[in-house]
């Protein structure tokens, strides 16, 4: 191995797993990436949310009988719902 300067040492050893943790014996840690499955439950999850946050104001409307929150009603479900399902669904496939 070409010898390094005092300054690049501790970061060829931390690059090849010699680090303070490995001397140590201590697992390195890692940061997986998510997997497009995980990313597509919680698309699907949030879709959820928005699927009932967008049912209350037709639920509120039809019960007070006042439909002035119809464009609300109209397009939260749209942009939310439906744009984060297909994403969950699309993420997969």
């Amino acid at each position: 191995m070409p010898s390094v300067g005092a300054a690049g040492s501790g970061q060829l050893d931390r690059a090849l797993g010699h680090g303070h943790n490995a001397q140590r014996g201590l697992p390195i840690p890692s940061r997986q990436p998510d997997s497009g499955i995980a990313v597509a439950q919680r698309f699907l999850k949030i879709a959820v949310v928005y699927l009932f946050l967008g049912a209350l104001p037709g639920i509120t409307m039809d019960i007070l009988q006042n439909f002035a929150l119809v464009p609300v009603y109209a397009h939260v479900p749209l942009l939310g719902w439906a744009t984060l399902a297909l994403a969950g669904v699309g993420t997969v496939v």
